[in-house]
């Protein structure tokens, strides 16, 4: 699987300089990302952990089975691991959920991407959230000045405010 992944970024990486007029690659935030009009390839990288991109800090989680705390001081967080239970303290610019059957909660950020599944999610502040993935449970409190806006394009979500 390596060597596939090693000799595809090379064809791919060899027709972005032979055609550079129509192919662009980024390196960064835990991931390779090779954009050709008409074709997007994105490709996880094996490490995780934190990484700079221009817009500050990403949090990579990736372990699976964890009980963590993670404090966040305006920095992205990404969730691809599964089976964990984690508490994000703070202010983020964004958090991903990708895994599944996690359990997080979250005191502030402006974006929420749920992509995974069965995760059950606690909300205490957000501006927006997106759920792509099926049969997660999110529960919020409040927006920073309205209720979020909220996307559900999955199935069997549920995205409620917090009883009072």
């Amino acid at each position: 699987m390596k060597y596939i992944r090693f000799i595809l970024i090379l064809v791919l990486c060899l027709f972005a300089t032979i055609m550079p007029a129509l192919a662009q690659t980024e390196a960064g935030g835990g991931e390779i990302k090779i954009v050709i009009p008409k074709f997007d390839l994105n490709i996880p990288a094996v490490s995780v952990s934190a990484s700079a991109t221009a817009s500050g800090t990403v949090i990579q989680i990736a372990e699976n089975h964890l009980t963590k705390t993670i404090d966040c001081n305006n920095e992205s967080i990404s969730v691809m691991g599964n089976n964990n239970e984690l508490t994000i303290k703070g202010s983020c610019t964004g958090i991903q959920i990708l895994g599944n059957h996690n359990t997080i909660t979250i005191e502030t950020t402006p974006e929420l991407n749920v992509a995974g599944n069965y995760n059950k999610i606690s909300a205490t502040t957000v501006e927006a959230i997106a759920v792509m993935g099926n049969y997660n449970g999110i529960v919020w409190t409040k927006g920073t000045e309205k209720d979020p806006t909220i996307s559900n394009l999955g199935n069997k979500n549920t995205v409620n405010k917090a009883a009072q």
